[in-house]
């Protein structure tokens, strides 16, 4: 579902006449390229005449060619409808009305002799579009003797607007067609009368019809008029440039690729059409792809997606929609369609990855599928990650099978990110550490979530071990302050707790008494307890599922951009299984396609 379109015309540039139209039956050259019909009729028939949607201006065309077996087809228009950068082609018989069928423009051509700056006659460009089928409409161009003279009847049909141009605009967003003679003509041009109705701004790029052979064709293509939409209208004619260019335009064929069957895909009547409007009519999925468009760093990707997590598996189900259905072949093995992880999740360091797809396949793809544990390896589980079977089930079995691969042989038994900390782990306290993570209890209340922490032998050695390295990197001494005492737990006492400043405290203290001078956080750590999780994220593209920028195809182009995988950061402090495996390897876990 798009906005609907807001009209910006801009000053168009002075058309100089060229040609050899007859003297007496020449009117004044237009001063003027200008862009509905004037005095014509709601046109509910020409579904072929579309509207060309440009940054700044709204052009008309004619679908005159459509290729259904690849999803391409091609619109005849005005070359200085395409000076502006055309973004997509609208088909409607009101282009902002919600029926609009939008088109991905994937290029355009117009001819080799126009010059805006100079001569204008030959106003035409074909722009080829993605997403035609079977049902998309098309009126031929002519392609032989159009058999037009003076006073011939030619029908004109366009959205411009239905007032004249000194007027204030009437925002028309509808078709028009209006009847009209011819009042001159040569190989190249057609003009006819304004006077009493034509076209004007917004038409321009539209089709001049005539019957031939008892067949409806373009024979002429919208280009300037005269006055204030009042004096003459001049288009280009068809027949003056189809053996010597546009045959050629329109015999021209384009290459196939994954991002042309993307384009078709995700453009007109795709099939993968349905999938991006569930996108858009969902609040949370909209926002993410809006968030999306302002970003140009992995950051802003990241945070966009952490922002509008709820539209996340909307979004992704539009690239699964053309990885593993409609493109699934073309894009096999292509850099926007990766394969997804053979296990759910597959981590950068390849002996790891390897090892662990080899012996931990399955618990991996059960991570991978578990809400909750694959936001544990994101960074993103939270307390959950302690009690999650999932979890420790994969952690379990990277720790017995794959621990030389992924660098998990610590025989200290815990590691930090923070080198202070792990050099104090590692060089004091490694006996300590080892035998705090062998025993479930010592490793649960190292984790935070043990039970009896307090009377923990091998605990309190550990901690204590810790506070005897230099300059506490660990953070495990008790804190001091007559001001502000700031830790990473939750303050519980049996006593009282004085201070002169601010307790702020997220973990878990004693049962002791604070004072003015001392608030004693017992054998509790504000940096090694760690839930298991991890402090960094993760790059969630499994399976090609990357976020897209609207810079290409009409409405941008080529919109995906992969979020890159990033190594986490942890606490200092003890990592556990997870943590470790994190620190060694950015892992991707896989979206379900």
């Amino acid at each position: 579902m798009r906005s609907t379109l807001v009209r910006t015309l801009p000053l168009l540039l002075m058309l100089s006449v060229v040609g050899c139209i007859d003297a007496e039956s020449t009117p004044d050259a237009p001063s003027a390229l200008e862009q509905a019909i004037i005095n014509g009729t709601i046109d509910n028939t020409h579904d072929a005449v579309i509207t060309v949607a440009s940054q700044n201006s709204v052009c008309s065309g004619t679908i005159v060619q459509t290729q259904p077996s690849r999803g391409i087809g091609w619109v005849l228009t005005a070359a200085h409808c395409v000076t502006d950068n055309p973004q997509y082609i609208v088909q409607a018989d009101d282009y902002s009305s919600q029926s609009a069928i939008y088109y991905d423009i994937i290029d355009w051509e117009d001819h080799p002799a126009y010059d805006p700056r100079g001569d204008t006659t030959f106003d035409f460009a074909v722009i080829r579009f993605a997403g035609a089928s079977a049902s998309t409409p098309v009126t031929p161009v002519v392609t032989g003797n159009d058999g037009l003279a003076r006073n011939s009847a030619v029908t004109s049909v366009g959205f411009g607007r239905t007032t004249r141009s000194d007027l204030p605009s009437d925002d028309n967003s509808q078709r028009y067609r209006i009847t009209r003679n011819l009042s001159a003509l040569d190989d190249l041009l057609l003009v006819y009368s304004l006077s009493g109705g034509g076209i004007c701004q917004g038409d321009s790029g539209g089709p001049v019809l005539a019957t031939i052979g008892g067949q409806e064709r373009v024979v002429g293509v919208h280009s300037s008029v005269t006055g204030e939409c009042t004096g003459d209208g001049y288009s280009g004619r068809v027949s003056g440039v189809y053996s010597t260019w546009l045959s050629g335009v329109l015999a021209g064929q384009v290459q196939e690729s994954c991002d042309l069957c993307r384009q078709v895909a995700q453009s007109g009547s795709g099939g993968c059409v349905n999938t991006i409007n569930a996108c858009f009519q969902d609040t949370a999925c909209s926002a993410l792809v809006e968030c999306l468009n302002g970003c140009t760093t992995d950051a802003c990707y990241t945070r966009c997606a952490d922002t509008n997590a709820a539209g996340v598996d909307k979004y992704f189900a539009i690239n699964s929609c053309v990885c593993d259905d409609v493109c699934a072949d073309i894009c096999a093995g292509d850099a926007a369609c990766p394969a997804p992880p053979a296990c759910g999740i597959s981590f950068a360091d390849e002996p790891c990855n390897s090892c662990l797809e080899g012996a931990c396949c399955a618990p991996m793809q059960t991570c991978a599928d578990n809400a909750t544990c694959s936001s544990c390896l994101s960074g993103d589980g939270g307390t959950a990650c302690n009690t999650n079977t999932q979890l420790d089930a994969f952690s379990t079995c990277a720790q017995d099978q794959c621990a030389a691969e992924c660098g998990l042989e610590n025989t200290c038994g815990f590691s930090a990110q923070d080198a202070g900390c792990g050099t104090c782990i590692d060089n004091t306290c490694c006996d300590a550490g080892a035998a705090c993570a062998a025993d479930t209890a010592c490793a649960a209340c190292a984790g935070g979530t043990g039970q009896g922490c307090d009377t923990n032998r091998l605990f309190a050695s550990f901690f204590d071990c810790l506070g005897t390295c230099s300059g506490d990197p660990c953070g495990v001494l008790p804190a001091a302050n007559n001001g502000t005492v700031t830790n990473n737990g939750t303050v519980t006492n049996n006593g009282t707790v004085t201070n002169n400043g601010t307790v702020t405290n997220n973990g878990t203290a004693n049962n002791g008494t604070a004072n003015n001078g001392t608030v004693n956080n017992g054998t509790a750590n504000n940096g090694a307890a760690n839930n298991g999780a991890n402090n960094g994220f993760v790059d969630n593209n499994g399976g090609g599922d990357g976020f897209i920028d609207d810079d290409d195809g009409g409405r941008g182009g080529s919109r995906r951009t992969s979020c890159s995988t990033a190594t986490p950061t942890a606490s200092p402090g003890g990592l556990g299984i997870v943590g470790l495996l994190l620190a060694v390897a950015a892992v991707v876990v896989a979206r379900r396609r």
